[in-house]
């Protein structure tokens, strides 16, 4: 190796380093809901200037495709659904799903 190409190399990591994005990933339950008060916990509890990531369980898988896992969790004609509500409540995170594996059969 070139001795002019170990320093670059080591600039490019800490440049690399110093630019990673900073994450902070929660999880939320939805389950949750369904505590007693004062511990019960629905989307608009989620700060939205803690997380940059929501991970959101549990979905089921049904034929390839992503399904509800509670009956609240889709948008109904008379409102939002708990996966919506967890969405809007801020556009600085990124929401995703946590497929419950434990309940897929046959795999």
């Amino acid at each position: 190796m070139n001795m002019g190409t170990l320093p670059f190399l080591i600039l490019l990591t800490a440049v690399h380093v110093g630019v990673a994005e900073y994450r902070v990933v929660c999880y939320y339950t939805n389950w949750a809901q369904y505590r007693r008060s004062p511990w019960s916990y629905v989307p608009e509890n989620v700060d939205p200037n803690l997380c940059t990531h929501v991970i959101y369980a549990f979905a089921n898988m049904e034929d390839n495709q992503l399904k509800p896992y509670e009956w609240n969790d889709e948008d109904m004609p008379w409102g939002k659904g708990m996966y919506s509500r967890v969405g809007h409540t801020s556009d600085k995170f990124v929401v995703s799903h946590d497929v419950a594996g434990h309940l897929l059969r046959g795999i």
